[in-house]
């Protein structure tokens, strides 16, 4: 029976019963909240950082997508990553703004630049322009 229901929200005329579908949406948020609470502190905790990057266009839609994965050594020695973020890309591939990107997407994980070991790239063309800036 869902709460959504008359016979619950004969239960009680002062609570107001949350659908069910809204407990699982929240609940799933807390989750994906503690998920990244859990990242950003295992990230927090390494010393260095490398991080892999990749840029590619939907066959389906023509939408561009860049990627930031972070890579990381625990101090027992156990290789860990994560997506740190995967965000849409509009307008021109130019260097200096997939830069600007990347580090939008660092700063939202408090990862500094002293923190990177090294920056992992493809041979695409508009990602090699990250070279020159």
């Amino acid at each position: 029976m869902s709460v959504s229901t008359d016979s619950w929200k004969l239960f009680s005329l002062t609570i107001k019963f949350q659908a069910a579908n809204t407990l699982q949406t929240l609940l799933y948020q807390m989750c994906i909240i503690a998920a990244e609470l859990k990242v950003l502190e295992n990230i927090s905790a390494a010393e260095f950082i490398s991080v892999t990057t990749d840029m590619w266009t939907s066959d389906v839609n023509n939408n561009s997508f860049i990627s930031l994965t972070a890579h990381w050594v625990t101090y027992n020695f156990e290789l860990k990553h994560a997506v740190l973020n995967i965000k849409p890309f509009s307008g021109s591939h130019m260097g200096e703004k997939i830069c600007n990107v990347l580090f939008e997407i660092l700063n939202e994980c408090n990862i500094g630049t002293e923190k990177l070991h090294l920056l992992l790239r493809d041979g695409g063309a508009n990602i090699k322009k990250l070279q020159n800036t």
